[in-house]
C-alpha cells in the first residue's frame, strides 16, 4: 500500500501525541490490524487534527477496514468522517452520512455504543440547524441507552449533549443541571476527556449568570485537563470563555491576549466553525479599544 502525506502544515506539529500515533502509523506494516487500530486512535485526536488531515486518514482507513474486514471499524470511521465535514463546514453533508449510519445501527442488537455516539452528534448537528427540540430528543435518546447500557463516558457526553441544547437557547440554568450532572461521574480515564469539555461549558454558562468565580474555577480545571491531554479544540475554547469574562470584568488587555492565543491554535487546527468568528470577535475588541489599525 503506497501511502500518501497530506501538506506538511497540516500533518506535523499539532500535538507529541498525535505526531507519536502518524509515526506509529507510518511504521505499521500496511494491511495490518495494528495500523487500522492505530488510526481509529488518530481519530479519537479529532480535536487536535486539521479537518482535512482528518479526512486525509479516513481514506486510508476506509480501504483498510474493507480489506480487513472489519465492519465495526468502517461504521467508526463514518463517525469521524461527519466531524471532520463539521470542521469544513458541510453540515449537511454530516447529516447526511449519520442519518444513512444512524439507519443502519438502529436495527442491529451490536454496535449499541456507537449507536449512542452517532445519536449525540445528531443531536448537535440539530443545533447547527437550529433545531432545538430535535437536538433535546436525540439527546434524551442518548442518554436512555447509555445509562442502559452503564457506559460512564457516553453517560457523560449525552448530558453534555442535552446541556449544550438548553445553553444554545440561553437556558443557562437548566444547562448548568445537565452539566453538572455529566461531572457527577467519577473522571477516569475514558472518561476524562467528557469531564473537561463539561467543565468548559460550566465555565461558559457560570460566565453568562454573571458568577465569575464559579466561571473562573471551572475554566481553570478545563485547561489544565485540555494542557494534559493535549486537546486543542478544548483549549482554544477555554481561551474565548475566559477572554469573555475579562471583558465582562473590563479587564480588555488579558482579553486581547487570549482571543489572540485561540486565535492561533483554531488556525493550527483549521477550525472553520469558530475560527471566523474568533477573528470577529479580535477585530471588534480592536475596535473597541481604540486599536483600529490591528481590527
Amino acid at each position: 500500500m503506497c501511502i500518501v502525506f497530506a501538506p506538511l502544515a497540516r500533518i506535523c506539529g499539532q500535538t507529541p501525541l498525535v505526531d507519536s500515533l502518524r509515526r506509529m502509523a507510518y511504521v505499521a506494516p500496511s494491511a495490518s490490524p495494528q495500523r487500522l487500530n492505530t488510526l481509529l486512535q488518530l481519530f479519537e485526536q479529532r480535536n487536535s487534527l486539521h479537518p482535512d488531515s482528518l479526512m486525509h486518514y479516513i481514506g486510508q482507513a476506509v480501504p483498510l477496514a474493507k480489506q480487513l474486514g472489519n465492519d465495526a471499524a468502517l461504521k467508526q470511521t463514518a463517525l469521524f468522517r461527519c466531524y471532520a465535514l463539521m470542521g469544513r463546514g458541510k453540515t449537511d453533508s454530516a447529516i447526511a452520512v449519520a442519518d444513512a449510519q444512524m439507519a443502519v445501527l438502529e436495527k442491529l442488537t451490536v454496535h449499541r455504543e456507537l449507536f449512542v455516539r452517532f445519536a449525540i452528534l445528531r443531536s448537535r448537528l440539530f443545533i447547527r440547524q437550529n433545531k432545538h427540540r430535535d437536538a433535546t430528543n436525540f439527546a434524551f435518546r442518548a442518554i436512555a441507552l447509555a445509562d442502559t447500557l452503564q457506559l460512564p463516558a457516553m453517560q457523560m457526553q449525552s448530558r453534555n449533549a442535552m446541556g449544550l441544547a438548553h445553553m444554545e437557547v440561553g437556558n443557562n440554568r437548566e444547562a448548568i443541571n445537565w452539566f453538572l450532572k455529566g461531572i457527577g461521574f467519577s473522571p477516569r480515564g475514558d472518561t476524562l476527556a467528557f469531564y473537561e469539555v463539561l467543565c468548559a461549558n460550566l465555565s461558559s454558562c457560570y460566565n453568562n449568570i454573571g458568577s465569575f468565580d464559579s466561571a473562573f474555577y471551572f475554566a481553570k480545571t478545563a485547561k489544565a485537563l485540555a494542557v494534559s491531554r493535549q486537546n486543542l479544540s478544548t483549549q482554544a475554547n477555554i481561551l474565548n470563555i475566559e477572554a469573555d469574562i475579562f471583558l465582562n470584568l473590563k479587564q480588555p488587555a488579558k482579553a486581547e491576549a487570549n482571543l489572540a492565543q485561540a486565535l492561533g491554535i483554531r488556525q493550527r487546527i483549521g477550525d472553520l466553525n469558530f475560527l471566523l468568528s474568533d477573528m470577529a470577535q479580535l477585530a471588534l475588541l480592536y475596535a473597541q479599544t481604540g486599536k483600529t489599525p490591528q481590527g
